[in-house]
């Protein structure tokens, strides 16, 4: 019998490219943005004895604080299409000089 694991986490870090690695072939559509995994599916490994679930990335519904959603986006978690990108990168300038003189 196989282990059944859900493979959970934030938009556009990994999870299906963890599933093809550990499979050793592309059994899961993996992209450099987020949103392109949009149910879940199952994916057996039964060298290594796993059932894996890959399913879409999660956020949470509302940011306390508008730097959460600044650096999430930093990230690639949220859609560019949804974002004003000049303003984005004035964001991470500003950040990265602050932090990282």
């Amino acid at each position: 019998m196989a282990l059944q694991c859900g493979i959970v986490g934030l938009p556009n870090v990994g999870k299906s490219t963890l599933i093809n690695t550990l499979s050793g072939s592309k059994k899961a559509v993996a992209q450099d943005r987020p949103g392109v995994t949009r149910h879940n599916s199952r994916i057996s490994i039964p060298s290594l004895g796993l059932e894996l679930t890959d399913t879409p990335g999660i956020l949470w519904p509302k940011f306390e604080d508008p730097q959460v959603g600044v650096k999430l986006a930093f990230t690639g978690a949220i859609k560019d299409q949804v974002l004003d990108m000049e303003e984005m990168a004035c964001e991470l300038l500003k950040i990265l000089y602050h932090s990282y003189r």
